[in-house]
């Protein structure tokens, strides 16, 4: 499971941990990355290797229709929508990398090749770009750069991203909030495919509703204010999503 932010390459000591699907980040600026272009045919084959990708609580209300919702079983706590069943496995991804119709694309995998990161020991971030992607192209076509500024593609992108990130932080002290209520239980799943075929999933977390229900009336006051008790709900709701992932 990947986390939403990590950190560019360091020079010494041991590497730091990469986000999901990044394999070179590197921070963006006019000067190295001034005939650099993102590809204007880009496809989701990236994201074929992966059964989970991370969510924000923002997009619960979406993701829940398609897909389970799911907390990990990691410090800190992250919430992810499951895509498949088996390791390596993204079910809404084809061969061709087109996303299945109709089905809601997570931000983690839409903000692809571009990401925040943070230097370490910074709490500022920096737009980076994932040099190892086969989107970077040499050429103009389509730049991130032209006379040294940042174009509108690279604009957009800053953009996205920050918002990204902002929500993040959000859904951190939200997952925060959910562990220190002691709301978490712990679960794999045990699946019977159609065909006879036993697939078991690995440990994940998931909101226990009894605890829930059981919550003081201030703490639900507090969460409703904060918008936290719609994604609950879509978490709750979103357990429906595992038989279309079995069907």
């Amino acid at each position: 499971m990947g986390s939403s932010a990590g950190n560019p390459s360091s020079a010494g000591g041991v590497p730091p941990a990469l986000p999901l699907f990044y394999r070179q980040p590197e921070l963006l600026s006019a000067e190295q990355h001034a005939g650099k272009s993102i590809a204007r045919a880009v496809d989701f084959r990236f994201a074929r290797a992966t059964n989970s990708v991370p969510l924000n609580g923002v997009e619960f209300a979406l993701a829940q229709r398609h897909y389970p919702i799911v907390f990990t079983s990691s410090d800190p706590v992250v919430p992810a929508a499951v895509l498949g069943l088996r390791d390596q496995q993204n079910r809404f991804v084809s061969a061709e990398g087109c996303w299945a119709p109709g089905h809601y694309i997570p931000a983690y995998i839409r903000r692809y090749p571009f990401v925040f990161v943070a230097a370490p020991g910074e709490e500022t971030f920096g737009l980076c770009l994932d040099m190892a992607s086969e989107f970077v192209v040499d050429g103009t076509d389509n730049p991130l750069f032209t006379s040294g500024q940042p174009t509108e593609l690279t604009k957009n992108a800053l953009a996205f991203c920050a918002a990204y990130q902002a929500e993040y932080a959000v859904t951190r002290k939200f997952c925060a909030a959910l562990v220190e209520q002691n709301l978490f239980d712990t679960r794999s799943a045990d699946i019977r495919l159609a065909d006879g075929q036993k697939l078991m999933l690995g440990t994940f977390r998931v909101i226990s509703e009894e605890r829930f229900n059981a919550l003081p009336d201030a703490t639900i006051l507090d969460w409703r204010k904060r918008g936290w008790l719609a994604w609950i709900y879509a978490h709750l709701m979103s357990f429906a999503s595992w038989g279309g992932l079995t069907a």
